[in-house]
Formats: structure tokens, C-alpha cells, sequence
């Protein structure tokens, strides 16, 4: 005798934290997911699990579409998609149990929005520059502003790999940058004029603290200065942003897109942009290069 639904979710839900390891919080979403398509189905759209065929699906599909979050406003597709593929992790699961129903790949999903990157242009980007020098901030700071504004225009870093640099990481004699990534030791070749900045900046440093960019703040009690954090590096961005009456929002990935931009401009291919960038998969290069088609200039 077949198991009724909720049933047979149930045995899918155990067998994914039984069989497949899967982590407390991927079951619980997989349940919110598949609760959903089993009000969908109590509501009289489906019975029995071998009555789901492909107009069927499509009625689901047209009704998960009209619903909306907790918040009330309407799905997004990212959410949908989350519970097309629920649904089609729990049909691969009844097709291993063999439960006649409906092929898994007749429930395809959405095709993700493309999105449109903000990029700088090289006269926004000497704007920028030109917003730390002629600002109000103590020199240090504006050695520190326009050292972290270059590194991450000229390399593409993550603001997370650029805050957590440390001073031995960096050879601004030997024009190197020392990172790991993913557990990989990498070199980057470090543009003449980023070693200046930082060389210079280091150089007017008293404190003793080993990492490569720190905050200078004049009321902090500690002996030792405290690293940056991503956060502080958002705010001085945001600042000169406003300084170098740039309309659009500047941040540490808008800067990065730029950097990556410039690159697949100049026609560079794209294992070069997944290695420049730190991208651990060549999809991650792939969205890049398709970004810059759609760039805001």
C-alpha cells in the first residue's frame, strides 16, 4: 500500500539526516520548503503522489508564484527556487524508493536574475583618490585611505583578505603580496605606485601592530591599534564617495567589480579572472565576465 504524502516526506526528511548526513539546519529547510507544497496539495490540488504530472507541477509552480514571506511581500524567485528544489530532491528520493511519479527533471527552475554591477570608471576612480587627498582626515589616515582605496581598485581583494592583511605578507621591495586562499599559498604582483602608497604609509607608523592597514583613533586607550574591519572600510568609502560628488554607491565590491571589469576589457580570459579575483570556482569568473556586458557606466 502507498504511503500517503505527508508520510512519505516525512521518511524523505529522515533519510536525509539518517542516510545522506545532511546538517539540522538543510533538513528544517527542506521541511519549511516541502510544508508548503503539502498545503499546496491538502487545498485539493493533489492527492497521491503519482498524480503529480507535469500540469500539475505547473499549477504549483503559477501558485507558489502568488505567495508571499512572513514579512508579506512576494516570493522571490531565489525562494522559489529553493522550493522547486526540495521538491525535486524529495521525487529523486521516491524515484530511489521506486514510487511511480513524475521525472525530476521535468521540475526545472528559474533562471537567476542578472544583475546589474556598478562599476567605477578610471576618472571616478582618480575622483576617489582625489577625495582622500584634498579631505579633512589627519595624514595618516589619508596615507592608510589611499593605500586601502589602491589595493583594492589595482587587485580586486575581498575587503575580508585586505583587512586581515599583515606587514610580513607584503615585500613592497619585491613588489609582492603574499595570500592564501582556500588553503593555497598565492603571490600577486603588486603595481609600482600600491607599494609607494603602502611603503609611505608604513613608514609614518610609531605602533608596533603586525597587521597591514589599522584604525587611528585618537580617543582609543589601548597601546596596541585595532586592525580595520570591513565595516570601517564601508564608511570611509561612503565618505569620500560623498567628497568626490559621486552619485551611485561606492563600496569595497563595487571596487572590486571595477577590477574586474577592467580586466575582462582588456580581454583577459577567464581562468585569468578566477585567479586574479580568488574565485574558487570558474562559474564565479563566468558571472563576471557576463556582469560587465550589463555594467552601469
Amino acid at each position: 500500500m502507498t504511503k500517503n504524502l505527508p508520510d512519505l516526506v516525512e521518511d524523505f526528511l529522515r533519510y536525509l539526516k539518517v542516510q545522506r548526513g545532511r546538517t539540522a539546519l538543510t533538513v528544517r529547510n527542506y521541511q519549511l520548503y516541502l510544508k508548503r507544497f503539502l498545503g499546496w496539495c491538502t487545498a485539493g490540488h493533489l492527492g497521491l503522489v503519482t498524480e503529480l504530472t507535469r500540469e500539475r507541477l505547473r499549477h504549483y509552480r503559477l501558485w507558489l508564484s502568488h505567495q508571499r514571506s512572513q514579512g508579506g511581500s512576494p516570493l522571490s524567485l531565489a525562494t522559489q527556487n529553493y522550493h522547486l528544489t526540495a521538491l525535486r530532491s524529495f521525487v529523486n528520493y521516491l524515484k530511489y524508493k521506486e514510487v511511480p511519479t513524475l521525472s525530476a527533471n521535468s521540475i526545472t527552475l528559474h533562471p537567476p536574475l542578472q544583475r546589474r554591477v556598478m562599476t567605477l570608471s578610471e576618472l571616478e576612480l582618480t575622483a576617489l583618490n582625489r577625495a582622500v587627498e584634498e579631505s579633512h582626515e589627519p595624514a595618516l589616515v589619508k596615507l592608510r585611505d589611499q593605500a586601502v582605496l589602491e589595493l583594492i581598485s589595482s587587485n580586486g581583494l575581498k575587503v575580508s583578505e585586505l583587512v586581515a592583511l599583515r606587514r610580513d605578507q607584503v615585500d613592497t621591495t619585491g613588489r609582492k603580496l603574499s595570500l592564501e586562499r582556500y588553503k593555497k599559498k598565492e603571490l600577486i604582483t603588486l603595481p609600482g605606485y600600491v607599494c609607494q602608497r603602502v611603503k609611505t604609509y608604513l613608514e609614518q607608523r610609531t605602533d608596533r601592530s603586525a597587521y597591514l592597514f589599522v584604525r587611528h583613533d585618537r580617543a582609543a586607550t589601548s597601546k596596541e591599534p585595532e586592525r580595520l574591519t570591513p565595516r570601517s572600510v564601508q564608511r570611509a568609502l561612503e565618505r569620500y564617495r560623498k567628497l568626490a560628488g559621486l552619485r551611485q554607491k561606492v563600496t569595497p565590491h563595487t571596487l572590486r567589480h571595477s577590477f574586474a571589469a577592467r580586466l575582462t576589457r582588456d580581454g583577459a580570459d577567464l581562468a585569468t579572472v578566477q585567479t586574479r579575483l580568488g574565485l574558487k570556482h570558474r562559474v564565479g569568473a563566468e558571472v563576471y565576465r557576463r556582469n560587465n556586458e550589463n555594467t552601469i557606466r
